[in-house]
């Protein structure tokens, strides 16, 4: 797990070709992006743009997935994103490899809590547990993009 400033974006895996091309998406997120699939390198990096409504924690929903690692940032909005080492988590949904997700059972102690803004990142390898969506302070409208790296492109 990364979780840090935009700004230093560049700071990480230096001279990586897929890395730079992530780099170079991101420079392009505005708040009024298109919702949608957007092609970055074809099945191997693409960004998923949502709209949404943040949930309360109890409504939450702990994923994890195998192939792909997640860099997580908000375009407008804020929402809390819960973070687990899933090494002793239990599924409660197997893994769905169409679309890349195993969900687990809630552990009886909270995560590492991250506050997403505009400006920060979250990436999340697929050890990363997470539960994602998570209100700060209250409901709000979220405008976020998952862009979804093959894991083996950033080795």
């Amino acid at each position: 797990m990364i979780y840090d400033s935009i700004e230093n974006l560049n700071d990480y895996l230096v001279g990586n070709e897929a890395w730079e091309k992530v780099c170079e998406f991101i420079k392009t997120i505005t708040p009024d992006m298109e919702c949608g699939r957007c092609e970055i390198d074809g099945d191997n990096i693409y960004a998923n743009v949502q709209n949404y409504k943040t949930k309360l924690l109890e409504d939450g929903l702990i994923e994890a997935h195998h192939k792909y690692i997640d860099i997580q940032l908000l375009a407008a909005g804020q929402e809390d994103v819960y973070v687990f080492d899933i090494a002793n988590m239990v599924t409660d949904e197997p893994y769905d490899k169409d679309r890349d997700v195993e969900f687990y059972k809630k552990p009886v102690t909270a995560g590492e809590c991250m506050t997403l803004t505009p400006g920060k990142f979250l990436l999340l390898n697929p050890e990363d547990g997470h539960m994602p969506c998570i209100a700060h302070g209250g409901q709000s409208n979220v405008a976020k993009v998952v862009i979804k790296i093959a894991a083996d492109l950033l080795k």
